[in-house]
């Protein structure tokens, strides 16, 4: 019965064994492909006269900060082994991101 109540979602996604912690290091080189490909897209918006530079360095380091927390949050909540932590805390994020999509829309269609 404790093997239903203490299951374990991040084993499904990985070889590790039980009780190991899998961490995916990011080279310095990998960060740098994924900031140039910001950055050819900044380059894109400026040639063609878009505007959207600005929003999309704000996007990159909103980004990197909600992910950031976003793993300080996670590993507690699958570290702790209880499916009905993790299933509490997939609704809450479904509900806050249900709102965020419903509340940002500036253009609506009539149906």
């Amino acid at each position: 019965m404790d093997g239903l109540l203490a299951f374990n979602p991040m084993a499904l996604l990985s070889d590790a064994k039980p009780g190991t912690q899998d961490i995916i290091q990011l080279s310095p080189l990998q960060v740098a492909a994924a900031a140039a490909l910001i950055l050819v897209q900044a380059a894109v918006s400026v040639q063609l006269s878009l505007g959207l530079q600005t929003q999309l360095f704000i996007a990159a380091v909103r980004c990197v900060v909600q992910l950031s927390c976003l793993g300080y949050i996670l590993v507690p909540i699958f570290k702790s082994g209880l499916w009905w932590v993790v299933l509490l805390y997939a609704i809450f994020m479904t509900t806050v991101s249900a709102y965020e999509a419903v509340g940002r829309p500036s253009h609506y269609y009539k149906v």
